[in-house]
């Protein structure tokens, strides 16, 4: 007879309700930390990111687990190396706990859009009086930008669904193809400044940047890369400038109306959240991705109200937050092993090596081939499945602009610059990801299609640099 006892399956329920107790948990610790400066909170961060890495290993993919043990033997090696204590070597989980906060909570930006309906503004718009498919084109890439600058990833599918039904009716070459490059290339643009941009805000954090630093180069260069784009889909697709006949169930002139107001009123939101999240950030001084973070959820509230969709919003929200956030074990073990993996490069004064040698390269090439270079080092580095944002992450807390002799301003902006070209070409990112799984399309297929636009944004990007 065999004395081996049978093994506990844990059920599939309680590992994602750990998940999301440790997740909300380490949120919590993070802003009774940063915003009320708890100290007893920082040894209680520390060890709920160990946990919560812990609990999301089980969960990741071979790449995603390959790289999150790296960072975390890499680290460990490296402070094992200066004879860190125990208590120190705990000390260093919790760096980029900010980041997955913003991740967590940034979606909820998507809620109120919905229930207010504006997805099906969108939709009534688009099947309005189209002259031709060049100003289709131009329209929807000018309403992703829009979403995209608030609502950050989840403009993706909010895009994709209200184009579906619309562009079926359109005589178009490659529907899905249109639809890809249109809604990716117009929602990218905007994370180059928007306050709530996830990529912005990490480079921001790890530089020590004002938003304000960077705003006046963004803005800009984000315009013209919008309206380079459209010059150059005219002169790709053929016959883009021929009239467009009118869809078969075009809105009348009145919902039409009704539907450009509702879009209005959405312009006037992302206006006041732009000055909302600025304002607190000057106010307060605890960084921009801690002013979104606390700020997410009044916001999102108080807007709910106004448009009379409070008990929807609140029932909505828990209910998102409850089927999300166990899926997210992915992102948290990345973010918070890279995390540690750069407080430990600190830690362990393997950082000032790292400097010297980028300061090296910075005199072989320059400072300005040098800012030029980092947009093309993030790409090579999505090439082999490191997400753009976790390497741009931990390339802000490790450079030292004062070492280099770089303005931090700048290289805030190569950063950046460099993080999302990979989001547009890089098939490991998020975006593409998100994109595939919405038009069945792999996504080296959809980096493929984006190659054109890519490498008109990289040109114009390192012009961008080479004037600064």
């Amino acid at each position: 007879m065999s004395l081996a006892r049978p093994s506990v399956r844990i059920p599939d329920a309680a590992v994602r309700r750990a998940r999301t107790t440790l997740y909300s948990l380490l949120i919590i610790a993070f802003v009774l930390l940063r915003v009320f400066g708890l100290k007893a909170a920082a040894p209680a961060l520390s060890v709920l990111t160990i946990a919560s890495i812990l609990v999301s290993l089980p969960a990741l993919s071979r790449i995603a687990l390959g790289l999150s043990l790296l960072f975390l033997v890499s680290g460990t090696a490296m402070l094992w190396s200066t004879g860190i204590t125990f208590t120190g070597y705990v000390g260093a989980y919790g760096q980029m706990a900010h980041l997955v906060a913003l991740f967590c909570l940034v979606p909820i930006l998507a809620i109120p859009v919905r229930l207010g309906g504006y997805g099906d503004a969108i939709s009534t718009v688009l099947r309005g009086r189209v002259g031709s498919l060049s100003r289709l084109n131009m329209l929807i890439t000018s309403l992703a930008y829009v979403c995209g600058s608030f609502m950050t990833m989840a403009a993706i599918p909010i895009m994709i669904s209200s184009l579906r039904p619309v562009v079926e009716r359109y005589p178009l070459r490659d529907r899905v193809h249109f639809i890809a490059t249109s809604t990716t290339c117009g929602h990218l643009m905007s994370l180059l400044w928007s306050p709530v941009s996830g990529v912005l805000a990490a480079i921001l954090t790890g530089l020590r940047v004002s938003w304000f630093d960077v705003v006046p180069v963004m803005v800009p260069l984000s315009i013209v890369i919008l309206v380079v784009n459209w010059l150059l889909f005219r002169l790709l697709e053929k016959g883009s400038g021929e009239p467009l006949p009118p869809v078969a169930d075009a809105p009348t002139p009145i919902q039409l109306v009704q539907a450009r107001n509702r879009l209005l009123q959405l312009g006037l939101v992302i206006v006041m959240l732009v000055f909302v999240m600025v304002g607190l950030e000057q106010l307060l001084h605890l960084g921009l991705v801690t002013v979104v973070v606390i700020a997410c959820i009044p916001f999102t509230l108080a807007w709910s109200l106004l448009i009379g969709q409070a008990r929807p919003f609140v029932r909505t929200t828990l209910h998102d937050m409850s089927v999300r956030m166990p899926r997210m074990a992915e992102m948290f073990a990345i973010f918070l092993c890279g995390g540690f993996f750069a407080s430990a490069l600190n830690l362990s004064g393997y950082v000032h090596e790292a400097n010297v040698g980028l300061l090296a390269l910075r005199e072989m090439l320059g400072p300005r081939p040098f800012l030029m270079a980092l947009p093309l080092v993030a790409l090579m580095g999505s090439m082999v499945g490191l997400h753009p944002l976790v390497a741009m992450a931990i390339l802000a807390e490790a450079l030292k602009p004062e070492v280099l002799g770089i303005a931090p301003h700048h290289l805030a902006i190569a950063l950046t610059g460099g993080a999302l070209l990979t989001y547009m070409l890089g098939p490991f990112g998020g975006t593409l990801g998100l994109v595939s799984t919405f038009t069945n399309m792999s996504t080296w297929r959809l980096s493929w299609w984006n190659l054109p636009y890519g490498i008109s944004y990289l040109l114009l990007l390192m012009g961008a640099l080479w004037l600064m």
